[in-house]
């Protein structure tokens, strides 16, 4: 009897202690100010020139400004001078005239290609799910944009021409990118993902509901979690410097922060 009631307490706390933890479990974010922050993954092998390419990420914007001339760039795989790769970016597009809206623009040869979806996909000060998938084997193909898991309409700004470019030389980057401080993003990013696959409409949908803790783990080749950086034993609310590293556990790079980025304590992903 006394072993059977030793038994059920150990049970007891057990429990107890992983339904704490449950509730102390926070998923992180960056909080980026569009005035040159940005982490930077030294490239790996694995990222380099892929030919078919899905990057998923949450967005919660503070403000959505003109990205006519200067991408702010949510992530990238591009070299620093722009010359190849690509990159995703968010805001208005003045010139068409589109706003709130997400760009994705692809390096080719002889010329880039880029594309964007409608008006009003993202709404600032909420969050927003963004995925994008691309066969980037052909300039005659076309990526699909899903917003908060759905498929949306996808207008072409410029026709690409020419062989993908070489994106070797290009690192990966969150928030911003070091060809300028106006390729900062201004607003919380969160969860960031690159497969090397084609995601499905369903895995891209099982994603979004799961709010993240899902298991499409197909074809994952980067996937910071951005849940502590070296040297915190805080993450929300500090500022990271550049000796604040932060791991990618799929590749194992280390993404090195610049400007002043804020790590955020997520909730609404938990």
């Amino acid at each position: 009897m006394k072993k059977e009631i030793v038994m059920w307490l150990i049970i007891a706390v057990l429990v107890v202690g992983l339904l704490l933890g449950t509730q102390k479990a926070e998923t992180m974010a960056i909080n980026f100010d569009g005035n040159g922050d940005r982490v930077t993954f030294p490239t790996v092998a694995a990222w380099n020139n892929l030919s078919t390419m899905s990057a998923c990420f949450w967005t919660k914007p503070t403000t959505l400004p003109d990205i006519t001339t200067a991408y702010d760039a949510a992530i990238s795989k591009l070299k620093d001078d722009g010359s190849a790769g690509w990159i995703i970016a968010q805001g208005d597009i003045s010139i068409y005239p589109v706003t709130d809206t997400v760009v994705i623009a692809v390096g080719y040869a002889s010329a880039p290609g880029h594309w964007f979806a409608p008006s009003s996909s993202l709404t600032v000060g909420s969050q927003n799910f963004v995925c994008i998938t691309m066969d980037m084997s052909s300039d005659a193909n076309n990526p699909t944009i899903y917003i908060n898991g759905a498929a949306v309409v996808v207008t072409e700004g410029e026709t690409p021409s020419g062989a993908y470019s070489d994106d070797s030389l290009g690192n990966m980057h969150i928030g911003g990118h070091p060809i300028g401080a106006t390729y900062s993003i201004d607003g919380v990013l969160s969860a960031p993902r690159v497969y090397n696959v084609i995601l499905t409409p369903e895995e891209v949908m099982l994603i979004y509901t799961g709010r993240g803790r899902d298991n499409v783990r197909r074809g994952l080749v980067w996937c910071p979690f951005l849940n502590g950086a070296a040297g915190l034993q805080a993450f929300d609310g500090a500022t990271l410097a550049a000796g604040n590293t932060i791991v990618d556990p799929c590749s194992g790079a280390v993404g090195v922060p610049a400007g002043s980025p804020v790590g955020v304590g997520e909730t609404y992903l938990r």
